[in-house]
């Protein structure tokens, strides 16, 4: 699976890849207003906070707008930039074209099982379903996604799934479980799946049970007298 940073914040980006690899970052207009910074300038602030992969939504409506955008974008590190691009009429047309250039994108914003393939005939890179927002609609975000990738494999698709909006642990164990090629989360969400009060619960005994015969939890402590 391959872990994306769903954020802006190039300093949470740096902390994060400290003790998580990351294939990259993925923003939208949304993360990218919280940021307060202009786009193409913070888009060399991401790239120079990681080596992998920048995705950024484009913003036009019309499909020839939508393809100089994603165009500009690439433009501006070919090999690391990926343009999102919203899963609507416009946008698939833009990706049809994209795709025929060789240059990859993310169809993002997608609820249903028809758009993820309807965008990955167009030639997406990568789909993004949003999975909390088809879980708030009483449907199954993970669903969606087990019937994408059946979808993909059955029609020799080389589309990759990337799950967005992923708030829970058990959406992620679920993603992880059907083998989603890719998951993208705030910091703080990959925070809270990797804590565990049990995984606290053992280290304290460990602690404890040390402490208990040595003088201080180090390596080289000696035993008490």
């Amino acid at each position: 699976m391959e872990f994306f940073a769903d954020i802006a914040d190039v300093a949470q980006v740096k902390e994060m890849q400290e003790w998580l690899p990351l294939d990259g970052v993925t923003t939208n207009p949304t993360i990218v207003a919280r940021a307060k910074k202009e786009l193409f300038t913070l888009i060399e602030e991401l790239l120079a906070a990681c080596e992998g992969i920048v995705q950024v939504q484009t913003l036009a409506y019309s499909t020839e707008e939508i393809v100089a955008e994603a165009k500009r974008l690439v433009a501006v590190e070919p090999s690391r930039i990926i343009p999102k691009i919203p899963c609507t009429q416009a946008g698939l047309g833009a990706v049809m074209r994209l795709s025929k250039e060789g240059l990859r994108t993310t169809v993002t914003g997608l609820i249903t099982v028809p758009q993820g393939l309807f965008a990955a005939r167009a030639g997406a890179t990568y789909v993004a379903p949003y999975i909390n927002w088809v879980d708030s609609m009483e449907w199954s975000g993970t669903e969606v996604v087990a019937e994408l990738l059946a979808a993909f494999e059955a029609y020799g698709l080389d589309t990759k799934v990337i799950a967005a909006s992923v708030k829970t642990a058990r959406q992620f164990r679920e993603l992880a479980s059907l083998g989603t090629n890719a998951v993208t989360m705030p910091p703080e969400t990959y925070k809270t799946i990797l804590e565990h009060p049990l995984t606290d619960k053992a280290l304290r005994n460990f602690a404890d049970n040390w402490n208990g015969v040595f003088q201080e939890y180090k390596l080289d402590s000696k035993l008490k007298g």
